[in-house]
């Protein structure tokens, strides 16, 4: 999550996203590589109400040819409305988002919110087709 320098004549990638978006950043960058100068937020984003709330600081002033979104698992927590995490029952769910993720449950590490590392791998394979599509022909 270090800031990288452009590579002249590529087209500029924002990746901002949690702790999973952290996970498959360097595997982005690389399949990415010679294709797009892939930045990403410095932090872990959270969940969008924080993205929402911190969206100008991550955007600066660059300008940016396709930007990618992923706050994953912290928008699937329930919170009361005090903002602390309760159970499904007795709170409201933040955002639901997770079909890739759902279809492939073997890529998840047991008993735990992140990934392995060819699950990383997958994502990561995902996260480019969606960004390639996007960038702007050469």
């Amino acid at each position: 999550m270090v800031p990288i320098t452009d590579q002249p004549g590529l087209p500029r990638v924002l990746l901002i996203g949690d702790s999973i978006s952290m996970g498959y950043t360097l595997p982005v960058r690389q399949k990415l590589a010679g294709k797009a100068n892939l930045h990403r937020a410095l932090e872990n984003s959270g969940d969008t109400q924080r993205g929402l709330q911190k969206l100008d600081a991550w955007l600066g002033q660059g300008r940016w040819d396709v930007i990618h979104f992923n706050f994953g698992l912290h928008d699937l927590k329930y919170l009361d409305a005090g903002g602390k995490y309760v159970p499904p029952d007795k709170g409201k769910q933040v955002t639901p988002l997770h079909a890739f993720v759902r279809s492939r449950p073997q890529i998840q590490r047991p008993k735990n919110v992140h990934f392995t590392p060819e699950g990383y791998d997958q994502m990561g394979d995902y996260v480019v087709a969606k960004i390639a599509a996007q960038l702007p022909a050469r």
